[in-house]
């Protein structure tokens, strides 16, 4: 594990996380300033159910989501400056704590429990900032 810290997914970036095995289970860890691009300010995480979420962009915080239970679809749109035009679109899951990816400033989420006939998926996130309600893109204009 750890091989593929930094390598892209398409156009959003895969980070592995880190591991060691002790007998069972598998000890994996994030380390502030080895494994996160940026300072973490902020942790949170969310429990999924089959229901989309997200539907947001930030227009300065930095996020890296790992799935740790579960698995997650994410769907990513890099908006233009402007808000109202879409660069890019990519679609990725994640599951199991094995990798998490960097949603940068501009890119438009939204997430889900997958496959749909899971009961749940946690969704652990770090942030670069703090909760602030001005950051947030909540629509495409």
């Amino acid at each position: 594990m750890g091989e593929n810290i930094g390598k892209p997914i398409s156009l959003a970036t895969y980070f592995a996380g880190q591991g060691m095995v002790d007998g069972a289970p598998i000890l994996s860890f994030i380390e502030n300033g080895v494994h996160i691009p940026f300072d973490i300010k902020r942790v949170f995480w969310l429990d999924l159910f089959q229901k989309e979420h997200g539907f947001h962009a930030h227009r300065t915080c930095q996020q890296v989501m790992f799935c740790i239970r579960g698995e997650i679809e994410l769907h990513i749109a890099l908006l233009n400056k402007d808000e109202t035009s879409v660069a890019w679109e990519v679609s990725t899951t994640i599951k199991d704590g094995a990798a998490g990816v960097l949603i940068e400033p501009y890119m438009y989420i939204r997430y889900k429990s997958f496959p749909p006939n899971n009961e749940w998926s946690t969704a652990l996130v770090f942030a670069s900032e703090l909760y602030d309600p001005d950051d947030y893109i909540r629509m495409l204009k």
